[in-house]
């Protein structure tokens, strides 16, 4: 959750947190409850009790009896200000948790109390830019604007849509203007930082979340954003110092316990990282829900005569480089059910024996029943137990998947009557949406690594690259060869067997590699400087895929260095 405003308004109902007002407040609720057991419909006693649930956060007890009291009393402003006090509270505490359909609705009901409120219409601005509406936030944005143009946190709600619809110069306006009315609005310099990554300035974003926390440094969000940008800049220590001050202010904040997920698997504090990585499941952002199976979720007992079943999440390549732990797993089971993508299913069924694999979204009852399975477990929450630490990655086969050989025999035949020398695949781009552009690497920067006459490349690029490829050919003289028979996306057969049959890859971080690395096929990364945590911070190896060699990015942007050195290998290995 990328955000920036502070989203809740702190009620002191009692200022005071000695033993003696403790006391008082239990006594007070005691008397509270006793009265409203005589006389349910008391005014006095439903407010009283209101208010220390409030002081309790039981936030939505709290709003029952606001409700209940303004029910009683419709024009009673006191009890219509505390139950909005009550509903922003527990939308908060909901906006942490991701259940940001009921944070929504929660806002949408003080809203219809106080219609005209720019403090509540900013609120469900930033609600919706959180889940991504971004038109709509900016109608709320704009709203509460229009209501109060000299507003800081009018200008910074319409700056944070306008970043969520890309209109980056417009968005950078509305912040800039929201910190000129007020230098002091941390929430309009962490919206800003984010408008600065976004641009790819990650320093200059750092600098300026940095200075938000200087001004609230107890503000979850602010803590979060922090985190992930001392992330970006590969500063581990100081991510994990963000996120933990973080946590200590919001416990239940789901994605910030990710993010340290994220920051812990990097620095290769595997037990503790995958702890956090479970948050994955209540993030808004993580495209995977967790599967309701009904079956008992595995916890690390033995396995030992039982059944378990194994279901898979995220990408085809998540899937296969978590596949490395199946073997291991099948070893101290008594049975092994594998649900996996279903281009998937005939490799990991030639590769691993005496396991059932079943396609993706095939868990039928009627299937469960029949298997009868004693445990289940996610393929990734597989790592909590299997991986909890870096000698345990020396368990990874060198080869663990297994192409089609009768395959991978026809495309060898066709490849070599390219003529003699290495056949060598190639991938360059990524189709992450967010962060592809990062990871890709145009092939008009390969000159040097195409130039090799000993070598022939053949094209593993996923979509219509032709355009690039034709450059390629007409301006360095390239021929990069196309396997028009070979498509990923709707056949991994013919994808593993093409691979298997090469000598090398040479790709930047994507599928690709996981294809690679798990058939033992020797594979060189061009790696981001903003790597994802499976490649940790420093490595040159590869944890996962020990025929992988790593290339690392020194500055964000610049591929020469890293095309140099490969081209410097590649001639090297060539002599």
């Amino acid at each position: 959750m990328h955000c920036g405003v502070k989203f809740y308004g702190q009620c002191e109902i009692f200022p005071l947190s000695s033993v003696e007002v403790s006391k008082k407040i239990s006594e007070a609720e005691q008397l509270a409850c006793i009265i409203l057991r005589a006389e349910p419909k008391n005014l006095d006693a439903l407010k009283g009790l209101g208010l220390i649930k409030l002081r309790q956060r039981l936030f939505g007890e709290a709003i029952n009896l606001f409700k209940e009291a303004f029910e009683l009393s419709p024009n009673d402003e006191e009890i219509k200000i505390k139950l909005v006090s009550a509903l922003e509270s527990q939308a908060k505490q909901k906006a942490f948790t991701s259940q940001l359909p009921k944070s929504i609705e929660l806002i949408k009901y003080a809203l219809e109390l106080y219609p005209l409120n720019p403090t509540l219409l900013c609120r469900m601005s930033l609600l919706l830019s959180i889940s991504k509406n971004f038109t709509l936030a900016l109608e709320f944005a704009n709203k509460a604007f229009s209501l109060e143009k000299k507003s800081s946190e009018a200008h910074s709600m319409v700056g944070l849509a306008l970043l969520g619809l890309q209109r980056l110069p417009e968005a950078e306006d509305k912040l800039l203007k929201s910190i000129s009315i007020n230098p002091d609005a941390a929430s309009a310099h962490s919206n800003l930082s984010l408008l600065y990554r976004a641009q790819g300035e990650y320093d200059k974003a750092l600098e300026t979340i940095k200075k938000a926390a200087l001004l609230d440094d107890q503000n979850p969000q602010i803590l979060n954003n922090l985190g992930v940008l001392y992330l970006d800049c590969n500063y581990l220590e100081e991510a994990e110092k963000s996120l933990r001050r973080c946590l200590d202010n919001e416990p239940e904040y789901s994605e910030a316990h990710y993010n340290l997920g994220r920051v812990l698997l990097m620095a290769e504090k595997f037990t503790d990282g995958w702890e956090h990585s479970e948050w994955r499941w209540s993030c808004a952002e993580f495209p995977f829900g967790l599967r309701n199976t009904g079956i008992t979720e595995w916890e690390g007992q033995s396995l030992k005569g039982k059944t378990i079943l194994v279901w898979g999440e995220q990408g085809i390549g998540d899937e296969i480089m978590f596949a490395s732990m199946i073997p291991e797993l099948n070893s101290i089971c008594g049975k092994l059910l594998i649900e996996c993508d279903s281009r998937l299913k005939p490799i990991f069924k030639r590769s691993f024996d005496n396991i059932t694999i079943i396609k993706r979204n095939d868990l039928s009852s009627e299937l469960i029943k029949h298997w009868d399975p004693d445990y289940q477990i996610s393929m990734g929450s597989l790592c909590k137990f299997l991986r909890k630490n870096t000698p345990d990655f020396q368990k990874n086969k060198v080869r663990y998947l297994k192409e089609n050989p009768e395959l991978k025999s026809q495309i060898h035949s066709r490849y070599s009557k390219l003529g003699p020398g290495l056949k060598i695949g190639i991938s360059w781009l990524s189709g992450n949406q967010i962060i592809g552009p990062e990871r890709s690497v145009p092939l008009k920067l390969w000159g040097k690594i195409l130039s090799f006459k000993k070598c022939h490349f053949i094209n593993l690029q996923y979509g219509d690259v032709s355009d690039e490829i034709n450059w390629v050919s007409s301006r360095l003289g390239v021929k990069i060869y196309q396997d028009k028979t070979i498509d990923p996306k709707k056949n991994a057969e013919g994808w593993f067997a093409q691979i298997a049959s090469l000598d090398q890859v040479i790709s930047i971080d994507n599928s690709t590699i996981q294809v690679s690395g798990s058939l033992g096929v020797p594979t060189w990364i061009l790696l981001s400087r903003k790597p994802e945590w499976r490649f940790g911070l420093n490595r040159s190896d590869h944890l996962w895929h020990s025929s992988a060699r790593v290339y690392r990015q020194k500055e964000l942007n610049n591929w020469g260095p890293v095309i140099n050195e490969v081209a410097n290998d590649l001639s090297h290995s060539l002599k």
